[in-house]
């Protein structure tokens, strides 16, 4: 099983949190146990500014992703992508975010391997933004499969690390807390590879909090506060007994995690390197066979593998509008980004009116990228979800009529996925009243994009 360490090196405030990163770096690094250190863009750049090349040394030794450009001095990221369409936030993510992405380079000296929200901070729209910033992957993200054996998906053709465990902040400088939390992630990763889980994030800790006792943001930026700079608050710490023992904790948890039996630790670079490229053709076996399947299903399903259902769909269209093809070229769809229109009734779909619907999918994926909201059938416009269940049906035999009840629009995951959204950003690090509605809707429609991804080997 793999395993991935994370930590969040983030503290914006106080000097003297760069210490805590330092040694952190360095236990994990002189116990052969690499990690994914997700570090703040502004956290780098006071770095610079400040001349630790010691911390900046300690850094490189380990992989480094982008904890976004300025966590939660605002506006954060779901503030700046508030009421923000699809194209225009992702606009808006890239010339927030690309400064994090220049200081990483220049100070560290690569691009980061991932992205990860800081907080609840976040926006479908920074997945597309991420290839625009030449960024591989996403951690910490809203997006899901739905289960603990699909870890690692794709969304809106990002690679997309979802399920993690951990944040043992308060544990490293006390005896009895420390035990505990060391036998709880054995005990953790012993059942995830008993299950044959795949990867496990595992999070470590803030390593500022090791030695304060409150988080810099929370004293400074909550509820959409944005301290000046000449009032920052800073946290109390904890006494040089407890940073001692903090540190000498932290070293045996590395070791136990770099000799566990069974466990690989991998960092995101190195996981992003195992990850199987994606097909340049699919059979028309394959095509069909999923049909087969999608005729049988009351949902759309994002965890079949190989293909998104909006890839499937696209595919489909043009296997039914050419049926004598061995194969098909595979090509990234994006999802609609206008709620599409419910089919009113049960319909009957003729062979030549579904062939119009299929060519007006295949132009528009042609000129957009993308699934179009609605399609004209007869004289009554569909969208995707009728289609995908009238092509479902019909490339079992194309020259006859279908019949197409009332359905989803949108994948199913896609529902729970808006819920969670829109329970799960707003909070103390945003601003009062923050509307997430544009988040949640757009990651509805995005739930066409996902699907797992596979391993190499």
């Amino acid at each position: 099983m793999y395993v991935t360490l994370l930590f969040d090196v983030e503290d914006l405030v106080d000097p003297r949190s760069d210490d805590s990163a330092l040694s952190t770096a360095r236990i994990f690094s002189e116990e052969g146990a690499p990690a994914t250190m997700m570090i703040v863009g502004e956290k780098v750049r006071l770095w610079e500014a400040r001349g630790r090349s010691d911390v900046i040394a300690a850094m490189r030794e380990h992989d480094c992703g982008l904890h976004t450009n300025r966590h939660s001095i605002h506006p954060t990221v779901a503030e700046y992508l508030e009421g923000k369409g699809w194209e225009d936030g992702i606009e808006e993510v890239v010339a927030q975010e690309a400064s994090g992405v220049e200081a990483m380079v220049r100070v560290l000296g690569r691009a980061p391997s991932c992205w990860g929200r800081g907080g609840s901070t976040w926006g479908p729209q920074v997945a597309p933004a991420l290839k625009r910033l030449g960024i591989p992957a996403m951690v910490y993200t809203f997006t899901h499969l739905g289960s603990r054996q699909l870890p690692m998906h794709r969304f809106c053709d990002c690679l997309s690390y979802y399920w993690y465990y951990g944040g043992f902040d308060e544990a490293f400088s006390d005896a009895a807390a420390y035990e505990a939390a060391a036998a709880a992630a054995a005990e953790h990763l012993g059942q995830c590879a008993r299950e044959g889980v795949p990867w496990v994030g595992l999070f470590v800790c803030h390593p500022t909090k090791l030695r304060a006792k409150a988080f810099w943001d929370a004293l400074n930026f909550s509820h959409g506060l944005n301290t000046p700079r000449e009032c920052w608050r800073l946290p109390e710490y904890r006494s040089e007994a407890e940073w001692d023992r903090a540190q000498a904790n932290l070293r045996r948890f590395a070791r136990m995690l770099a000799n566990m039996p069974g466990v690989q630790l991998r960092t995101i670079a190195e996981m992003n390197r195992l990850v199987a490229p994606e097909p340049t053709t699919v059979s028309a076996a394959i095509l069909r066979a999923q049909a087969e399947h999608a005729a049988r299903a009351p949902q759309i399903d994002c965890t079949e593998p190989v293909l998104s259902p909006a890839e499937r769909l696209y595919l489909w269209a043009l296997l039914y509008l050419n049926p004598g093809a061995e194969a098909i070229t595979w090509r990234y769809v994006e999802g609609p980004t206008q709620e599409p229109p419910a089919l009113p009734g049960e319909r009957v779909l003729e062979p030549a009116q579904l062939r119009s619907a299929a060519r007006q999918l295949c132009e528009e994926v042609g000129r957009s990228g993308r699934l179009p909201a609605s399609l004209l059938c007869g004289q009554s416009q569909i969208g995707p979800g009728a289609l995908y269940r009238a092509l479902a049906a019909a490339l079992a035999d194309p020259s006859k009529p279908v019949r197409v009840r009332p359905g989803p629009e949108v994948p199913q995951l896609g529902e729970q996925l808006a819920q969670e959204v829109r329970q799960g950003i707003p909070g103390w690090m945003h601003k009062p009243q923050l509307d997430v509605s544009s988040h949640a809707a757009l990651t509805r429609l995005q739930s066409w994009t996902l699907k797992p991804v596979q391993l190499l080997g």
